[in-house]
């Protein structure tokens, strides 16, 4: 990592320290994620079901590629062979604190946001009134893993990358 980065973390880390951390710890966690996504496919499902089987493909396909791309390659793969960029808190216990859980895999990308960019792109694709709360969440979900410690603005960067080339994949395939 770059010393650009580390300055760049240390600073979002320590913006508004202990009066938003519970904020941040909250949108980051998965537990919330997966309610958030189930809710939303719910009323999805309830409100729209003409849309149903259309919005399942797409997001079996986005679901397939968040964990053979993400997770498999980046996370679980290239890591035995080259090794596992450290998570911020990690590699700098002294000057960056964890907020919220502490994942042990590597730092690069960032799989909370390749998700939701993936959820975002394949909801707007078809609900696209969707499209702008779904950006501010993203960005707020970009922000919160960075000050919570988990990622380099690279690894929110990268992440953004897979999750709208997941999202559009899905849309072009079916």
């Amino acid at each position: 990592m770059n010393d650009i980065e580390k300055k760049y973390v240390k600073y979002i880390h320590d913006f508004g320290k202990g009066k938003i951390d519970f904020l941040t710890a909250f949108v980051s966690s998965l537990k919330m994620l997966a309610i958030l996504w189930s809710a939303v496919l719910l009323i999805s499902f309830a409100y729209f079901p003409g849309e149903r089987a259309l919005l399942l493909q797409r997001i079996a396909v986005v679901t397939f590629l968040h964990f053979a791309i993400s997770e498999g390659l980046f996370k679980y793969l290239l890591p035995k062979f080259m090794g596992a960029r450290q998570r911020p808190f990690v590699a700098y216990p002294d000057e960056i604190k964890p907020i919220g859980h502490q994942f042990s895999d590597g730092s690069m990308p960032s799989s909370h946001i390749a998700s939701t960019v993936a959820m975002v792109v394949v909801l707007s694709s078809i609900f696209p009134t969707t499209l702008v709360p779904g950006i501010a969440f993203s960005v707020l979900m970009g922000f919160s893993r960075i000050h919570n410690g988990m990622h380099y603005p690279s690894d929110v960067i990268m992440g953004s990358v897979l999750g709208f080339s997941y999202g559009m994949a899905a849309i072009f395939l079916i």
